[in-house]
């Protein structure tokens, strides 16, 4: 038996149902959040579809304020561009997941 945790997925807390919120729209394209950006519920049940797979849990993570915070002060470009991104957000629709699977 094999268990794998997989953290730090983007992550959205509801569907945008193929509409962008008008505040992220200058940061997020639709295909971006159709291709990348998944609710829990997406996560679990693209997992749960393996017959290989017993999904344990699928979570929103307590470390996003932080993991965002520390990314924001590094040096990097990437991190500078997404300071707007996280300050569009302010909290309403962006989280981490933690999904823990295990092989059957």
């Amino acid at each position: 038996m094999i268990r794998r945790d997989l953290d730090d997925v983007d992550f959205i807390r509801a569907k945008f149902d193929g509409v962008i919120p008008e505040e992220l729209k200058p940061f997020l394209s639709l295909s971006e959040v159709d291709n990348q950006w998944h609710t829990c519920d997406w996560w679990r049940e693209l997992w749960e579809q393996s017959p290989n797979i017993y999904v344990e849990s699928v979570r929103e993570m307590r470390c996003f304020s932080k993991a965002w915070y520390e990314w924001l002060q590094c040096n990097n470009e990437y991190a500078r561009a997404n300071n707007a991104l996280l300050n569009a957000d302010d909290g309403k629709y962006m989280n981490l997941i933690s999904l823990i699977a295990t092989k059957k």
